[in-house]
Formats: C-alpha cells, sequence, structure tokens
C-alpha cells in the first residue's frame, strides 16, 4: 500500500472524527493542517532513512571502482543483445529449437522488450501507473 493513500485515509479519518470533540472550526482546521505535516515528515523521514540504507549497502557509484561502474552499465544492455539474438537465431533456424526453447527464448524477450519498452507502451494506452487515481492536469 502506498504512503500516500495511508496519510489519505489518515485524514479522511480525522476529518470526520475531529469535530465531534473540539468544537472550534479554526483549531480543527489547525490540527488536521499540523497533524498532516507530521505524517507527511514521517513518510518522507522514512523514505530518507531506505535510501540511506541502499547507499550504505550498495554503495556511491562515484565510490566504486571503474570497472565495477562499466560492468554495471553494460550487463542490461549486453543481456539485450544475447536474448534477442538467440530469439533471431533460433527464430531464423527453427529445426535446431525445440517448441519449449522457442516458448522459453519468447518469454526472455518478451521480458526484455517489457522493460525497455513497456512504461511508454502503457502511457501510451492511456494506462499511467505512476499517476495517482483521480488526479488530473499536465503536472501530474
Amino acid at each position: 500500500m502506498a504512503v500516500g493513500a495511508v496519510i489519505e485515509g489518515v485524514m479522511g479519518l480525522v476529518k470526520s472524527v475531529l469535530p465531534r470533540f473540539v468544537s472550534d472550526k479554526d483549531a480543527t482546521a489547525k490540527l488536521e493542517q499540523a497533524l498532516e505535516m507530521e505524517l507527511l515528515k514521517a513518510s518522507q523521514d522514512e523514505k530518507n532513512s531506505f535510501y540511506q540504507f541502499i547507499l550504505g549497502y550498495e554503495g556511491k557509484a562515484s565510490e566504486m571502482p571503474r570497472f565495477v561502474q562499466i560492468f554495471r552499465g553494460i550487463i542490461r544492455p549486453s543481456l539485450t543483445c544475447l536474448i534477442v539474438g538467440a530469439y533471431v537465431w533460433a527464430f531464423l533456424h527453427p529445426a535446431d529449437f525445440s517448441p519449449q526453447q522457442m516458448g522459453l527464448l519468447h518469454t526472455a524477450l518478451m521480458i526484455v522488450l517489457g522493460f525497455w519498452f513497456g512504461e511508454r507502451a502503457l502511457k501510451n494506452l492511456g494506462l499511467d501507473l505512476g499517476k495517482k487515481p483521480g488526479a488530473t492536469g499536465a503536472g501530474s
């Protein structure tokens, strides 16, 4: 569950319950705003601690040896070329490959193509997975 959905759920609950306990509307609005800011700050702190954990675990790219940086940079394109090349070879030489092997190569090719082009394809179909439900406008 996304942190934003949790914050929205908690704030919805607070907005429905808080007026029963606090009669002053200005005080209620200030309390809601303060609580929302604290929730957002807590979620941001959690994200920052996670990013710090990742940096500590994997290290910064600038601190890695040059050959590791090069290897990390070429691994995905190399695997892509290998899988696409194997699929093309198998397609051009069908007698050398069983249907199970072709099925495996086809699945691997779909995974690779989905990795490289899947997000753009979904956006072109109108299925923007990064957009919040109900959000509209150019900035969302």
